[in-house]
């Protein structure tokens, strides 16, 4: 069984296995696909830390209207991004409470 953690980085890491040279980001907090290339690297490194600024960027970048759900809408995978919204909100509840 994977934990809270394996979770969170598997989120991240379909999310990433989506980003291309041509990914469209121009309705997200990114200048440039490198430089969201570089966050979800760094994301995943905060998750592994459990650290909870990493879970507080998280939860606007999974937001409403937030930087992932307008890359996923952008680049056609908008239905797959509430799924992946779904999971999130769940282990990130998961991964805040045992952080305390």
């Amino acid at each position: 069984m994977k934990t809270t953690t394996e979770k969170l980085v598997e989120i991240i890491e379909i999310i990433k296995g989506k980003i291309v040279p041509e990914t469209d980001i121009v309705w997200t907090r990114y200048n440039s696909v490198a430089e969201l290339e570089i966050d979800l690297e760094k994301l995943i490194l905060g998750i592994r830390a459990n650290d909870r600024e990493t879970y507080s960027k998280l939860e606007t970048l999974f937001g409403p209207t937030g930087s992932f759900q307008e890359l996923s809408i952008d680049n056609g995978w908008g239905e797959e991004f509430i799924q992946l919204s779904i999971s999130f909100d769940e282990q990130i509840a998961h991964a805040k409470k045992s952080s305390h």
